[in-house]
């Protein structure tokens, strides 16, 4: 864990593995920061994935869960969109 001395908030970052069934594991980075009584979460990789949670581990699951949601509905929107036009789809590895 680490303080932020500028806004005087404690933080942590790590690595967030998220799977759904039998699809791939995805990584993310999570950054979770205390404010008060609760944790906020969000992923630096994904704009929108954001949480709380009482508890860093109830803050951890509610990110996962979002972001499986964020994904799973980024990837039906897409579908609908191309949906009877001729594209091509496959999947995208880029090393970071």
């Amino acid at each position: 864990m680490v303080f932020d001395k500028a806004r005087g908030v404690p933080y942590t970052q790590f690595s967030l593995l998220v799977r759904r069934g039998d699809e791939s594991v995805e990584k993310f980075t999570a950054v979770f920061e205390q404010a008060g009584e609760w944790w906020i979460g969000y992923v630096e990789e994904l704009p929108g994935a954001n949480t709380q949670g009482r508890t860093l581990e109830e803050a951890r699951q509610n990110l996962k869960e979002a972001v499986q949601l964020i994904i799973e509905a980024n990837r039906e929107l897409a579908r609908r969109e191309i949906e009877g036009r001729n594209v091509i789809r496959e999947e995208l590895r880029v090393a970071v």
